[in-house]
């Protein structure tokens, strides 16, 4: 019995590849109407001698010539930082505008896009230049006064193929926000790992859409992804925030000679760095690490060994000081109490003196 049942996938296999075998040689050929070729960027036989090796770079000024700038570049490429090549340097142009905006005089009627929706019952939807260009324009809005966007910022797009999404990213365009589109079939943990990836503030979703004949919920991958994205960004600023207070505080402790200015400087950037960290780590955490640091660099400390709970004390109050208002009132905390001894530890730091040449 087995090998019957055996024997008949076989043969169906077969037939299958059979049937596949003789739709690989049907080769159907579409010919456009003239008027197609005719107005095709590439329709020129001549093409191939324009854009030769020896007219490079200068023919693709042909190309740039198509679009619409709102400066005009002085270089068409720019090999000065090899391999970091610039195209165009100088020029300014917005890829929204050039896309929707200047075919608005004779094409705003003409669709821009047409969307075929996956239930089979569900009309075809086209969108005209002219409707394109308002809705591109009312999301942009959205994103300025609503979401506080402005050009620069990024925001990550978690969407499935629908028209809502050229939309969006027309209208990110429009403001030069940056924006980055995860694949809508990603789970919320990866479209969180992206946002946290990117700095981006905004996630741009749907509630729900057709895929494979049923209807997806999608809110609650934007669920997962914002609760991922918070716990990622948070991890990735605790790491990067211990890394900066590492780094100066090895600054500080080759600054033995340093000027009183170059000492304020770093101070500066020791109560930044510190201000960043308290917001992402405990007090009991960021004073575990400030004792380690404390006497790895001695001439941080400007104290004699003995006397390391007084400068943890010093610094517990900068820390609280900290959380209740911004870096410069922290500063000030800081320096009110520090200040008795701050000409004799600048002195100790100019004369090379290390705590235990002190004591």
């Amino acid at each position: 019995m087995a090998e019957e049942v055996q024997g008949q996938a076989d043969e169906e296999s077969e037939s299958s590849e059979a049937t596949i075998a003789v739709h690989w040689r049907e080769e159907g050929y579409y010919v456009p109407p003239p008027k197609f070729i005719g107005q095709a960027n590439a329709s020129d036989p001549a093409i191939r001698a324009r854009f030769s090796e020896e007219n490079f770079p200068e023919c693709f000024r042909e190309y740039a010539d198509l679009l619409h700038w709102d400066e005009y570049w002085h270089t068409t490429l720019d090999t000065s930082n090899a391999p970091f090549w610039r195209w165009f340097t100088g020029g300014k142009l917005n890829a929204s505008y050039n896309c929707v905006d200047r075919h608005l005089e004779q094409h705003k009627n003409k669709a821009a896009l047409i969307w075929v929706p996956e239930p089979e019952d569900v009309p075809h939807v086209s969108i005209t230049y002219q409707e394109l260009y308002r809705r591109v324009n009312e999301f942009a809005a959205l994103l300025r006064d609503f979401g506080g966007l402005k050009a620069g910022d990024r925001v990550t797009l978690h969407m499935p193929m629908v028209p809502e999404l050229p939309v969006v990213m027309l209208a990110c365009a429009r403001l030069g926000v940056i924006h980055s589109q995860v694949f809508g079939g990603f789970s919320g943990a990866a479209a969180g790992g992206r946002i946290a990836d990117s700095g981006s503030t905004i996630l741009i979703t749907m509630d729900a859409y057709y895929r494979s004949g049923e209807v997806i919920d999608h809110k609650v991958k934007a669920d997962e992804a914002v609760a991922a994205a918070a716990r990622d960004a948070a991890s990735r600023r605790t790491d990067y925030d211990l890394a900066t207070l590492d780094r100066i505080f090895a600054s500080m402790g080759e600054a033995r000679t340093a000027s009183p200015q170059e000492m304020a400087a770093i101070n500066r950037s020791f109560h930044r760095a510190i201000w960043d960290a308290a917001r992402n780590r405990t007090l009991a955490d960021l004073l575990e690490r400030l004792a380690v640091h404390l006497r790895r660099y001695p001439a941080t400390t400007y104290l004699r060994p003995g006397r390391w709970d007084e400068a943890l004390e010093e610094h517990r109050m900068v820390i609280e000081a900290i959380r209740d208002k911004d870096p410069d009132g922290a500063a000030a905390v800081a320096e009110r109490h520090m200040r008795a001894s701050r000409d004799v530890r600048l002195d100790m730091i100019r004369n090379g003196l290390t705590e235990s040449s002190r004591s």
